[in-house]
């Protein structure tokens, strides 16, 4: 209720600033911003969207207007929706379709509605997976201090409580992947569950998969990845759809479930899922061979590289990547690192800024960036309100990320939970098998990397080029 009131004036304003209801012709959101797609952009008054308080940026991305709000981007979203009586936002094949009839679509564009379906479809799990996450790490850390042994039960109860966002991930995939390809979202969960039947794990276990058709189906365990219901929704919804437009209206409501459900889960089964399962297994191999290869400098160019990817959506697909680290290996010796130490490097070059700029604006908007970066994770104020903006500031940032992902590497670090957010309250997710060292480690290239980044901003950033 506090939320929705703290941004009444945005959800009254912005629908008017972008042009009114009838120019938007796709709108959703992300982790931190809504995203409008408008019919004509030139009514889109970004400056003036920019002074609405609770806006703490945007941009255009791929012709994608992109308002950044930060962690209550949900409220905010559902609030502009209700106010403004919005239709139900359209697919993302549906807006591929209306943006490009002739499927003329240039390249980045494509990009970009990929990683925007993976966003759709990963984002709104990530809160169960953090609260998951953190569960096991306060178990683990209980266990090492004695207070909680494995037997006990409130050991046993909350270990599978906090398992249960992982293991029901295909579902809540399936659902979310529904709703952004617009599939039924019942046939959504019920094709998620499928994969997570006790009958098909039991088998799974025992090294057979089953058949169906007289084929056989591949014995793979589907927990933890999100890619097999990403590309099995994706299809479905196309299935769903050609079916919906030739069943006559009389046995619709019967045909549509059941010819979905006998088409998907064959499909999924013998193709769509084991394609999902090899794309996050290569992806997870590829990074882990990277890793191995260059080590500790393979860690340094990507923790630096983080910034760049912000700015162009590509970060949407860390999470997956992620995902697939803790289910193979136990822990995640690259994603969570090379998004936890960028975002304390804006706070720091915020902080610089804050310090040496002479313009009492640009001291306030840096001080609150830099405290949103390193408090709640939140780098989108500092990195397109200051550093981006000012552009040496995002060098010193870049070079900090740079040193810190080196440290990191050196150390081996690992984090063994999706952290709450990656910032301050994220160390937590690092104690784990390797002991307190581990965590440790941590903190020194996080701070490590914040006092380069300060000491170059300071170097690096000109008071007279604001």
């Amino acid at each position: 209720m506090a939320s929705k009131k703290k941004y009444d004036d945005l959800s009254n304003q912005i629908i008017n600033l972008i042009g009114g209801k009838d120019n938007i012709e796709y709108f959703t959101h992300c982790v931190t911003r809504l995203r409008f797609n408008l019919k004509d952009q030139s009514l889109a008054k970004v400056e003036e969207i920019e002074k609405i308080q609770g806006v703490l940026g945007s941009q255009w991305q791929s012709g994608q207007l992109q308002v950044i709000i930060g962690q209550d981007v949900a409220d905010v979203y559902s609030l502009i929706f209700e106010r403004n009586g919005l239709n139900k936002e359209q697919s993302i094949d549906e807006k591929i379709d209306a943006a490009s009839p002739k499927h003329k679509k240039k390249f980045k564009e494509i990009i970009s509605s990929i990683f925007d379906g993976i966003a759709g479809c990963v984002a709104p799990c990530v809160s169960a997976l953090i609260g998951g996450g953190m569960i096991k790490v306060i178990l683990l850390v209980l266990t090492q201090l004695n207070i909680l042994t494995p037997e006990s039960g409130t050991y046993v109860t909350l270990s599978f409580v906090s398992d249960a966002p992982f293991y029901f991930l295909p579902v809540m995939v399936g659902a979310n992947a529904a709703k952004k390809f617009g599939a039924n979202m019942a046939i959504g969960i019920t094709l998620g569950a499928v994969l997570i039947h006790p009958t098909f794990v039991s088998m799974v276990s025992e090294g057979t998969g089953g058949s169906i058709f007289g084929l056989a189906i591949p014995a793979k365990s589907y927990g933890s990845n999100v890619f097999a219901m990403i590309l099995t929704i994706w299809i479905g919804a196309k299935v769903e759809k050609i079916i919906a437009k030739y069943s006559p209206a009389i046995i619709r409501s019967v045909a549509e479930p059941l010819l979905t459900f006998l088409i998907m889960a064959p499909l999924m089964l013998l193709l769509l899922a084991p394609m999902g399962a090899m794309i996050g297994t290569y992806l997870t191999g590829g990074l882990q061979w990277l890793y191995n290869t260059t080590g500790f400098f393979g860690l340094g160019i990507l923790t630096a590289l983080v910034p760049i990817l912000v700015l162009t959506g590509m970060h949407m697909a860390f999470p997956p990547i992620a995902l697939q680290n803790f289910a193979i290996l136990g822990y995640d010796p690259l994603i969570c690192i090379a998004s936890i130490i960028p975002n304390f490097n804006q706070g720091a070059a915020c902080a610089a800024v804050a310090l040496k700029t002479r313009n009492q604006t640009i001291r306030s908007n840096a001080s609150s960036a830099s405290v949103a970066a390193i408090i709640a994770g939140v780098s989108e104020p500092a990195l397109f309100g200051i550093t981006l903006k000012y552009k040496t500031p995002l060098y010193a940032v870049m070079g900090g990320s740079f040193i810190g992902g080196v440290i990191a590497g050196i150390f081996q670090c690992y984090c063994y939970a999706f952290p709450g957010s990656f910032a301050l309250f994220s160390f937590i997710a690092f104690i784990g098998d390797k002991g307190i060292s581990n965590l440790i480690y941590m903190i020194i290239a996080v701070v490590v990397g914040m006092i380069s980044t300060f000491i170059l901003t300071i170097f690096l950033y000109k008071p007279e080029e604001q």
